[in-house]
């Protein structure tokens, strides 16, 4: 027995004074380091994210639509304080559920050395009107102005829908004077955006005169491309306006295409563009003819049905002078009845009230 213990007693003396070996160490590790092995950097050591690096990250949660990661990149932005016009302007769209946090990066620009361009500001407006904040909207449009910036399309664009998705109707078409007075020019989404408030508040006239205002912008967009060779702008824009409903491209705009393309030798194009004229013209004439025979026809229907007004109330004029001479042979005849008279005198003058007076009838008292 005590053999055995002092066997005992000299392993765990070995074991004690052994060093540590792999195993021993297996699932430890020395502090500051990482895994691979290389020393954990501070916070302040990370690498701050480049701008493609973001611009691939918001492609990426883009295409996955994991919007859970949304909060990791606001995160790691504020962390290596990165708040330049790109970083700013490239997460902006993936913020249309969380407006305070889009407004949280825009005033942090300034405080960290960037000034806000007018992409920043415009993708702004445009979390803010998907958030239905119409006041933040008009007061981060207002600092555009402050800081000496002129607001483009695409910020009075954003502003005008999201005036116009909060019923502020007035305040959009006010917005949308102040835009053509500045010569800025307005795109489809703008006058979408206010045909739309004005229809829903029940402004249609209005709704109607940015509606011809519209069509005429893309005929002449069309046309002034098409003169300056810019056959895929022309292109693009007609394409636009002929999927917007009643838009329709008029005779000058086909004729401006077809041109543009026969210089950049697309014969396909251009003859493809003169049968689909063609066939409009065929078919706005066909439909102006039908409209002329359906108004013809209408014509005709109310002129028969005045002609068998006029012959219902000649036959009531007829049996009324027949009731008339009745009620006077009656009475020229001895032992007539008094009560009847009077009973078919009355009978007689109600009658005539539904007559006009050329007819024998008379006015409707009371």
């Amino acid at each position: 027995m005590r053999r055995q213990q002092q066997r005992r007693n000299t392993t765990k003396n070995r074991r004690r004074s052994s060093p540590p070996t792999q195993s021993d160490n297996r699932g430890r590790r020395p502090p500051n380091t990482t895994a691979t092995g290389t020393s954990a950097a501070s916070p302040q050591q990370r690498k701050q994210p480049s701008p493609s690096d973001v611009q691939q990250t918001v492609q990426r949660i883009k295409r996955s639509g994991a919007i859970g990661e949304v909060d990791a990149l606001v995160a790691t932005l504020k962390r290596t304080r990165q708040f330049d016009r790109s970083a700013v302007s490239a997460v902006l769209p993936l913020l249309a559920r969380q407006w305070e946090t889009a407004v949280e990066l825009v005033e942090l620009m300034p405080r960290h050395g960037h000034t806000p361009d007018l992409f920043v500001f415009s993708g702004l407006l445009q979390v803010l009107g998907k958030a239905r904040q119409p006041d933040k909207a008009l007061h981060y449009f207002a600092e555009i102005e402050r800081s000496g910036l002129t607001p483009d399309t695409h910020c009075f664009s954003a502003l005008i829908a999201a005036l116009g998705t909060a019923g502020r109707v007035d305040d959009a078409e006010r917005h949308f004077a102040q835009m053509t007075q500045l010569g800025v020019v307005p795109n489809a989404h703008c006058f979408s955006a206010l045909i739309a408030a004005l229809g829903t508040a029940g402004r249609v006239d209005d709704a109607e005169r940015h509606f011809a205002q519209m069509a005429q912008l893309g005929v002449r967009l069309i046309s002034g491309f098409a003169e300056a060779g810019r056959v895929d702008k022309a292109e693009h824009w007609f394409a636009k306006i002929t999927t917007v409903g009643r838009l329709k491209p008029d005779l000058i705009s086909y004729s401006a295409l077809i041109q543009a393309n026969e210089v950049a030798a697309r014969p396909d194009r251009a003859l493809e563009l003169l049968h689909e004229m063609t066939h409009k013209a065929e078919s706005a004439r066909q439909a102006a003819e039908a409209a002329r025979r359906a108004a013809e026809e209408s014509r005709r229907a109310a002129e028969a049905q005045r002609q068998a007004a006029e012959e219902a109330l000649d036959e009531a004029g007829r049996k009324v002078e027949e009731a008339e001479a009745y009620l006077a042979e009656v009475k020229a005849k001895p032992g007539k009845c008094h009560g009847a008279i009077w009973w078919m005198e009355k009978e007689l003058e109600e009658q005539k009230k539904y007559l006009p007076s050329s007819k024998g009838g008379v006015a409707k008292r009371g």
